[in-house]
């Protein structure tokens, strides 16, 4: 109900002469009483409710579209979610109450240019606004410690930014709607990173991630995982170049082993397993069928190419 009050007050108050190029009022006391008695309101509550209208409205005119530098408190009145110029001093409810503190540039009865906005957890934000979001450069700190430094847009985290995560994880680059979009690098405290695409918060397209034991992988990611052609580096010299699906070696691919030996072939789930061939250095090679690594269904062949054995499910022929 008292939702519904506030609305026809501003509607009352939008169409007499309060919120047009000048006012007929000189004061908010003139205002008050003036609007009370032509639109024939009465009670304490409602005589309150005229009383802030009228102090927004006139103080919209006293600035002219001006900016002008002032305290804002950020919070709800009568359910209506809102900037306000007076601090909540009743009972607090969901419906009244403030859940933060603005101190800087107004314009409008709105945040608009440099200003401070402070939480009640913790939270503040410095920088620019517009239209009372944050918009333009701009620093945010939350109450658990993270941090970002960067560009805003219409109150999200748009362009170029850094944040820093309470766990000591960092991202430097793109953001677009409050996620990460774009270029960007993600490190983690272990010294561990992601470098390339992001795509709604995720690894998606291009990338390159370094392992803290000196593991590497080039290539594509999809939602977080290793997705599309790649290429995985071992710190023993191991190298696989191929298909991958669902972070793992998927489709066709080479793997080259430290010793010279080598698969081409199929894989399933980081396995040789499908149709493929191992030659060894010497120049002995299986042909056929692999199950999870090991040769199943094949030949073997020297190095001259003539045949040197069979291998039917798993035994030696």
């Amino acid at each position: 109900m008292k939702h519904l009050l506030i609305i026809l007050i501003s509607i009352l108050l939008l169409s007499s002469p309060v919120v047009g190029q000048s006012s007929k009022y000189e004061s908010v006391n003139q205002c008050v009483l003036q609007t009370m008695t032509e639109k024939k309101l009465t009670g304490n509550k409602m005589f309150e409710m005229v009383k802030d209208e009228c102090e927004r409205s006139l103080r919209k005119i006293d600035h002219k579209g001006k900016g002008s530098r002032g305290i804002l408190y950020l919070g709800y009145r009568g359910g209506i979610y809102r900037w306000n110029w007076k601090k909540w001093e009743g009972v607090e409810s969901e419906n009244n109450k403030d859940i933060g503190k603005y101190e800087g540039e107004i314009k409008n009865g709105v945040p608009n240019g440099q200003g401070t906005s402070t939480f009640p957890h913790g939270g503040k934000y410095v920088g620019e606004f517009k239209g009372g979001f944050p918009n333009g450069q701009g620093t945010m700190t939350w109450f658990n410690g993270g941090k970002y430094i960067g560009e805003w847009k219409n109150g999200k985290l748009n362009g170029q930014g850094t944040f820093t995560y309470p766990n000591g994880e960092k991202y430097v680059g793109e953001f677009k709607d409050g996620k990460r979009n774009g270029q960007g690098k993600y490190t983690y405290p272990d010294g561990e990173k992601y470098v390339g695409e992001f795509k709604d918060g995720k690894w998606n397209g291009q990338g390159t991630y370094n392992y803290s034991d000196g593991r590497k992988y080039v290539g594509e990611y999809k939602d977080d995982k290793r997705n599309g052609q790649g290429t995985y580096t071992y710190p023993d010299g191991r190298i696989y170049v191929g298909e991958w699906k669902g972070g793992f070696s998927n489709g066709q691919g080479t793997e080259t082993y430290p010793d010279g030996s080598k698969y081409v072939g199929e894989f399933k789930d980081g396995d040789p397993n499908g149709q493929g061939t191992r030659t060894i250095p010497s120049g002995i090679k299986f042909v056929g069928e692999f199950k999870d690594g090991t040769p199943w269904n094949g030949t073997v062949y020297n190095k001259d190419g003539n045949i040197g054995g069979k291998k039917v499910n798993g035994e030696w022929k």
